[in-house]
């Protein structure tokens, strides 16, 4: 599985990266509770470094990425490539939610 977090509340943002996504895996999007995206993608590519290499490309979290370069250089690869499903807002946890993509069913 591959992971993007993506910051942004643009939904423009969010369809440029779902379809470049679509070309490594079928790909779900969450929408998180501070306003952006998650997206996980099903994918075989099990190689870290490359992992990193497609996140990248797709633009997720640069500081995302790096803390998980350290990650893996440190041998901790299954600790990298990870997505919170909720978050702490106002002292109660939010999960995020599911977001259909236009033409998903």
């Amino acid at each position: 599985m591959i992971t993007v977090d993506i910051d942004s509340p643009s939904k423009a943002k969010l369809l440029s990266t779902y379809r470049k996504a679509l070309s490594y895996g079928r790909t779900k999007v969450t929408k998180t509770a501070h306003g952006g995206f998650h997206l996980r993608i099903d994918s075989d590519i099990e190689d870290p470094l490359e992992i990193i290499r497609i996140r990248r490309l797709l633009g997720d979290d640069p500081k995302r990425i790096e803390h998980d370069k350290i990650l893996i250089l440190l041998g901790h690869p299954e600790l990298a490539n990870r997505l919170f499903e909720a978050k702490k807002v106002n002292g109660k946890y939010v999960k995020e939610r599911p977001f259909e993509m236009e033409g998903d069913k």
